[in-house]
């Protein structure tokens, strides 16, 4: 509630300098804020003075639940069914596909050193397109 009141006597001081300084409908927006951040302070209000004046009877215990209160959602939005478990893991791992003998895997592809060279290599080219380009255009 006290941040509450701060940020309304902030923009109220923004509202008066933007006023003071010609910006009307700044100043006109901002008054619509605080308007806003008063009504909101008053039905706190009135809500505390509401709650301390109605004493409510003491909660019993409650039981824990073995389901979550706010169930995941599925991609389609759609609450997860109660047996859904996000760590299950499989049992066994799916047999990995054998490469072509053609083919290399890629951490043995290319090199450090070739693919330092075909960096500089391709900032040459990149240069030399840039150089043409610049000439078209003046």
């Amino acid at each position: 509630m006290q941040a509450i009141q701060e940020v309304r006597d902030a923009l109220a001081g923004l509202m008066v300098k933007a006023s003071d300084n010609g910006h009307r409908d700044v100043a006109w927006l901002l008054r619509a804020q605080v308007d806003k951040l008063t009504d909101a302070l008053a039905a706190l209000a009135a809500l505390r003075i509401e709650s301390a004046l109605v004493k409510k009877p003491a909660a019993a215990p409650r039981k824990a639940k073995l389901i979550a209160l706010r169930p995941a959602l599925n991609c389609l939005g759609k609450p997860m069914s109660p047996s859904f478990d996000p760590n299950y893991r499989m049992k066994y791992r799916t047999p990995a596909i054998p490469l072509p003998p053609n083919c290399k895997p890629v951490r043995s592809a290319v090199s450090p050193e070739q693919w330092a060279s075909m960096v500089a290599a391709a900032q040459a080219e990149w240069k030399v397109f840039m150089a043409g380009a610049a000439e078209v255009q003046s």
